[in-house]
């Protein structure tokens, strides 16, 4: 929820996120300064007291560990901050959602305007989470709450399931689906799929031609070291030797280049945010740093490929007949030669078509993205500052909320450099809107998107008219 938040004298729009007094001892987080509210807190006659995230804690308090104690106004009502988070937690919902603030559910009345949420039956807000004993699994704690959801339903609602037990003939409506919640209820894990699939496929085919030059490297390298494989031969080595000294080199470069991989995501992972089309509250949410499962996965990578694609040129070099080689002064090829060569094309081909499919997806993405950048919006940005705010949080009414807002415009209307302001509920881009019918001339019903504006919004944000006039 948004909460219009005043802490050191600054206020702001912060998000806030109502939780039960069990919240951080059932999810396992310890505070990082203070300490977090329990039980006893989660009670309407308890004194009014907050939990701040780390981020918050860092970016408005400066880390001051002094801050605990101190009193925060949160929608105009007094809280007390009794502890900072720790931090790397940041909420167990969504992965775009990052609180800033952690209040008792019981609160809820003085946090939010509407009130009664937590006393009516037929309004369901909350996410449910649950730790799960030894030895029970999903499918028996969806067995065990199943009956509840039912009875729940039934007794708030007054519908019965058509499905009852025994029944096969439909789905029943009311099934109960539990996921697991060690990543949080993360939605967007789901629309991220897709995308992130598609960039692990480009990183693989990337991966597959960079192994594919680099043997091809180490086969024209062996051609060169022949003559030393056939010398080394000559002085008693095994092949299996041979091989295990080359695989070992093979090994050796491709735990070089992990490791310079690992080094340039230091900085990588922080461009790659600011490449992410989501909100400002996701990109301060994600966390692209390498971290054990990371460091895990790029020394095996590192592994596999290392033994893959030096498997193939150790063979081909340690593969020779020291004798012959020797008496010609290590300028023979024969028959083994034009084979190393071979597989030499062969990979040099694969490259080619890789870098190929590479390329024309490429261009693909940049010719979407260029019709993206160029798609007409019917405004003109240019100069346009937005900003928000919500008095309502702070229990302002209609009267009051008229007033203010004609003295704000007045008083942003009258700032130098200000040619003209407007407001609306809504963003000027994107699908947010009230759906209505309207009703046409000829009597039709026509369902549409419906956007309240103030006076001067089509000419303050630019917007062209066909016909007629905006609206004064």
């Amino acid at each position: 929820d948004r909460l219009n938040v005043n802490l050191l004298g600054e206020p702001e729009i912060a998000d806030g996120l109502l939780v039960s007094g069990d919240y951080f001892t059932g999810l396992g987080v310890t505070p990082a300064v203070g300490r977090l509210f329990g039980k006893a807190d989660n009670h309407p006659a308890s004194e009014p007291v907050v939990v701040i995230s780390h981020g918050y804690w860092r970016r408005r308090c400066g880390a001051d560990p002094g801050v605990v104690g101190r009193s925060i106004s949160v929608n105009g009502h007094p809280y007390t901050i009794v502890g900072v988070a720790q931090a790397r937690f940041r909420g167990a919902v969504q992965v775009d959602d990052a609180p800033s603030l952690f209040v008792p559910l019981a609160m809820e009345e003085r946090v939010k305007v509407r009130s009664g949420g937590l006393e009516k039956a037929d309004i369901w807000w909350l996410h449910i989470m649950g730790r799960l004993e030894s030895g029970v699994g999903i499918d028996a704690a969806e067995a065990m709450l199943a009956p509840v959801l039912r009875q729940t339903v039934e007794a708030d609602f007054g519908l019965v399931s058509d499905s009852r037990e025994g029944s096969s003939s439909q789905e029943d409506p009311l099934k109960l689906v539990l996921t697991p919640g060690g990543r949080g209820m993360n939605e967007a894990r789901e629309e991220l799929a897709e995308p992130l699939f598609v960039a692990q496929v480009v990183i693989g085919l990337v991966l597959l031609i960079a192994c594919a030059n680099v043997a091809t490297l180490l086969l024209a390298r062996s051609e060169e070291r022949r003559r030393e494989m056939a010398v080394r031969l000559a002085l008693g080595a095994g092949r299996v030797r041979l091989i295990r000294q080359l695989l070992t080199e093979s090994l050796l470069l491709a735990l070089a280049g992990g490791g310079l991989g690992l080094l340039m995501s230091q900085w990588g992972a922080k461009a790659l945010l600011t490449l992410l089309p989501v909100s400002s509250r996701a990109v301060l949410m994600l966390r692209l740093e390498p971290d054990a499962q990371v460091l895990g996965f790029t020394f095996l990578a590192s592994v596999v490929t290392g033994l893959v694609f030096g498997l193939v040129p150790a063979l081909r070099t340690s593969h020779v007949q020291p004798v012959p080689l020797l008496k010609a002064g290590g300028k023979a090829v024969g028959q083994s030669g034009t084979t190393g060569w071979g597989t030499a094309r062969g990979l040099v081909v694969a490259q080619v078509a890789l870098s190929l499919i590479l390329l024309v997806s490429a261009g693909l993405f940049i010719r979407s993205f260029q019709n993206l950048m160029s798609q007409e919006t019917g405004l003109n940005a240019e100069g346009v500052v937005l900003f928000r705010l919500d008095p309502t949080l702070n229990g302002y009414d209609d009267e009051r909320l008229a007033n203010l807002y004609q003295q704000l415009l007045s008083d942003i209307q009258a700032l130098p450099g200000v040619s003209s302001a407007t407001m609306s509920p809504f963003s000027p881009i994107g699908t947010s809107g009230r759906w209505d019918n309207l009703k046409t001339p000829g009597g039709e019903e026509v369902g549409t998107r419906i956007r309240f504006v103030d006076a001067g919004f089509m000419e303050t944000l630019g917007i062209p008219l066909l016909l007629g006039r905006g609206i004064t």
